[in-house]
């Protein structure tokens, strides 16, 4: 998947309470992203560093992740 459609997961999650409560109680909500298993498993964990190693913008995990985990 690309970056950009990473960022859109995050942002989502973050303005729509809604769909991060859908990835917390059901995972396979993000069947429908075209993920690598290192990017869902990054984004499930919550894990920064994968992330930024992914190539997004350290402004773009620090504001949309930070202090979260939807696993």
């Amino acid at each position: 998947m690309s970056l950009e459609g990473i960022e859109q997961i995050l942002e989502r999650g973050a303005r729509e309470p809604y769909f991060a409560n859908r990835i917390k109680s059901d995972p396979s909500v993000l069947d429908e992203y075209d993920l690598t298993a290192d990017e869902r498993s990054a984004l499930l964990s919550g894990d920064i560093d994968t992330l930024d190693s992914l190539g997004l913008e350290d402004r773009v995990t620090k504001s949309l992740l930070r202090g979260k985990t939807w696993a």
